[in-house]
């Protein structure tokens, strides 16, 4: 099942128009709500779609120009994932832009938004988005394209579907250089470990599915901070690898009940074989 398209009207409706007379600031708001047809006209709406596999079953997914104009607002004003779900509740201008007045649920999920960024990171669709919006902007001299292309440019959002953060990166680079070592000198590993002071731990990390390998949030961006490191004597025993996502993929409610968002990190879950 494909995406459908997204069809707001093009002309602003008498309680829109009462909104855009009210922002004295924020112009990109304005801006996006009257040139959201021309950013996603219908070739870049259906090249949006293919970011998604088709599916006989299943409800189809939310319009990919609605989720992509939320990640540009949210990209261009620094909002968090809960901040952004929040706005389009809370906040008129977000909710002008996104075809919302006066909503009181979000358009979509916490889940939706953050799995929706990824697979644009994924596809390499981020800077065709950002680029775009950018032409559109320069073009119809409605909005300072310049600043537009700094603030946007300088998002960190779009790091926020690479998970693999730094400690990762020098442990898996640490790991490597010993192994090169090891084999240079024909050593085993862990002996020249032992001798570089360094303990032969592996990160299960990686065993973890590639688009879940994140256990927490900040201002929008995947990270992962919890770990589960084994000793070269259990690596042959991991079955599986893998976080228990019931803090990040939940929109955040009042008063859960069913158990998610007792933590602010999602823990993980290791299984090992006897």
């Amino acid at each position: 099942m494909r995406p459908r398209s997204w069809c707001p009207p093009l002309e602003p409706t008498p309680d829109e128009s009462a909104v855009i007379e009210r922002i004295k600031r924020a112009k990109l708001f304005v801006f996006l709500r009257k040139h959201r047809h021309e950013l996603f006209d219908e070739p870049f709406q259906a090249e949006l779609g293919t970011i998604y596999r088709h599916s006989p079953q299943g409800q189809p997914p939310i319009p990919p120009a609605r989720l992509a104009l939320a990640t540009i607002l949210q990209a261009y004003t620094g909002a968090s994932d809960d901040e952004a779900i929040e706005a389009m509740v809370m906040d008129r201008r977000w909710q002008l832009a996104l075809d919302g007045l006066d909503a009181r649920e979000p358009p979509f999920s916490k889940c939706t938004l953050v799995a929706f960024r990824k697979r644009l990171i994924e596809h390499e669709m981020d800077r065709r988005l950002v680029e775009r919006t950018i032409e559109l902007a320069a073009r119809t001299r409605s909005f300072g394209h310049k600043a537009l292309r700094a603030t946007l440019d300088s998002s960190p959002l779009w790091g926020a579907g690479r998970v693999e953060d730094t400690y990762n990166l020098l442990g898996h680079a640490l790991r490597k250089a010993l192994g090169v070592i090891a084999r240079q000198q024909g050593r085993g590993l862990a002996e020249v470990a032992a001798q570089a002071g360094a303990p032969t731990l592996d990160n299960t990390w990686d065993e973890a599915p590639e688009q879940e390998r994140y256990s927490f949030a900040f201002q929008g961006r995947l990270q992962t901070l919890d770990h589960v490191l084994v000793t070269d004597g259990l690596q042959s025993k991991v079955g599986d690898f893998r976080y228990a996502h019931f803090d990040n993929d939940y929109h955040e409610r009042e008063e859960p009940t069913d158990g998610h968002h007792v933590s602010d990190h999602d823990p993980p879950l290791l299984t090992l074989a006897k």
